[in-house]
């Protein structure tokens, strides 16, 4: 194909200017942000990974039809915005997460015989109360770990929970009730670590806990439950079981009990996680390769396949 362009982080030009720069190129990707603009290129490829609900009027209508393929991250996110939009995506462009390279069967075996007693949680503190960005819920995880360790003994976990706080007094008071909902908890706070230390954690970890979208009705407020999942993948593709609320994108990353589990409260996160630490390590080595096989399914090779089908498509 000819000369491309990738509109990720367009300058703030005027509809003309827009129009004008963009005419240079044979296709045009676009992530939107909920704008649209007309753009000059050939063909025109919509990037859409929120779940806007927002309808729009004839003129930003007539600006998706210069977006002759569309796609989404997650089939949630298409769902949504479809019937927003009235409008068709035909393509599901998922994420990809980074495997380790070259995972024989002996080097997935050592993977596995090397999980901690840890659960782990990674995604940014926001303060449900405050933002209606989809928030972790952490305190939920507080609250289901602090009833394991009552009522099933769980004097030998961890939980750890990683993520930047959102930035604003109100986050930060959330991160400071948290700190105080699980004073005398194993629960440990890691804010602003390195991918490499991440990476660690993961590898480490035995199971993942989720909560996003917790009690939220995802068809009236689908921006407050998670769009797709990044995190659930990564810890899947290092062997961590998922015990996730069962919720928006993350429905179609799992299938329970297959290779994780979907729950709907507290009672069910504390129980489920309790039967998965309580089988024997034949089990959870077939519930961590098949948390990695699906992980699989989101490979950098099958991002680059969808994407040359839709810049094919474009010529």
């Amino acid at each position: 194909m000819g000369k491309g362009g990738a509109g990720r982080q367009r300058r703030l030009l005027s509809p003309l200017q827009n129009y004008l720069e963009t005419s240079k190129y044979d296709a045009f990707l676009y992530l939107t942000d909920g704008s649209l603009f007309f753009s000059g290129a050939k063909k025109n490829i919509l990037h859409i990974q929120f779940p806007f609900t927002q309808s729009g009027g004839k003129l930003f209508n007539l600006k998706l039809k210069n977006w002759q393929i569309k796609n989404a991250n997650s089939k949630f996110t298409r769902q949504v915005v479809e019937k927003a939009w009235r409008t068709k995506i035909p393509y599901l462009h998922y994420p990809y997460v980074d495997l380790s390279p070259n995972q024989t069967e002996e080097e997935l075996n050592t993977l596995f015989s090397n999980k901690k007693p840890i659960i782990l949680s990674s995604g940014r503190f926001i303060n449900h109360q405050t933002s209606s960005a989809h928030s972790k819920r952490q305190d939920i995880l507080i609250e289901a770990f602090k009833i394991g360790q009552n009522r099933y003994k769980w004097s030998n976990l961890r939980l750890i929970l990683v993520g930047s706080i959102e930035p604003g007094k109100s986050h930060q008071e959330y991160v400071k009730s948290l700190k105080k909902q699980a004073a005398g908890l194993p629960v440990e706070f890691a804010h602003d670590i390195s991918n490499s230390e991440l990476v660690k954690l993961y590898q480490q970890s035995s199971v993942f806990w989720h909560a996003a979208g917790y009690q939220v009705d995802e068809l009236a407020f689908p921006h407050r439950v998670e769009h797709f999942g990044m995190s659930v993948i990564e810890a899947m593709g290092q062997g961590s079981i998922p015990i996730v609320v069962k919720k928006g994108g993350l429905k179609e990353i799992i299938t329970d009990q297959e290779n994780g589990f979907l729950i709907n409260s507290v009672d069910e996160l504390v129980n489920q996680t309790n039967e998965v630490i309580s089988l024997d390590l034949p089990k959870q080595n077939r519930l961590r390769q098949a948390a990695f096989n699906r992980a699989s399914d989101f490979s950098l090779d099958k991002f680059c396949q969808t994407l040359e089908e839709m810049l094919q498509a474009a010529i």
